[in-house]
């Protein structure tokens, strides 16, 4: 199977060399941006995008906007200093499954998966999805901001090295 590459954005280069103090991630279900506020007064907002593949098959890749920050309930960080801007890569497929009475609508029915893969021998689409980037600073202190796998347009953060370790094992490597 044809397994396509897509992204929003392919150029994270210009987030290295800025420093971040804060970020701001929504509380609730809809969370449709991530910010990290900068020293100068400015933030990058990180975003996705919808991109429609096929009939039932959308994916969200990360794209991000430098924007003037504006008054939110910002998390203070340890100050980053981004040493370099890592694309992180997810594996989107869609396979059938049978009606089990409990779907909505009267079908086909698929489920869609996203993860580091392998993409299953029975997806009816794939997709390679630059969904996140690692942002890290010295020292290998890294955070993470991600499209979620689970709800459209809706993004995550990893701060803590635990909660890094656990996002970058949803991703796969380049070369997949």
């Amino acid at each position: 199977m044809l397994i396509e590459s897509v992204t929003a954005c392919a150029d994270f280069s210009q987030l290295v060399g800025r420093r971040v103090n804060a970020y701001f991630h929504a509380d609730g279900y809809w969370r449709f941006f991530v910010a990290l506020r900068m020293k100068n007064g400015r933030s990058v907002v990180f975003s996705t995008e919808d991109r429609g593949l096929a009939k039932y098959f959308e994916v969200f890749p990360l794209k991000f906007d430098l924007e003037p920050s504006e008054p939110r309930e910002w998390v203070s960080l340890e100050p980053l200093l981004i040493k370099t801007a890592r694309p992180l890569w997810r594996l989107e497929w869609l396979e059938r499954t049978p009606d089990n009475g409990k779907f909505l609508g009267s079908g086909p029915h698929h489920i869609h998966h996203a993860g580091a893969g392998p993409v299953s021998q029975t997806a009816v689409h794939a997709a390679r999805v630059l969904a996140g980037i690692a942002l890290s600073g010295a020292a290998g202190r890294t955070l993470i901001v991600s499209a979620s796998d689970s709800a459209p347009f809706n993004l995550d953060i990893a701060v803590e090295p635990a909660a890094v370790a656990s996002m970058i094992r949803n991703f796969s490597s380049p070369q997949q």
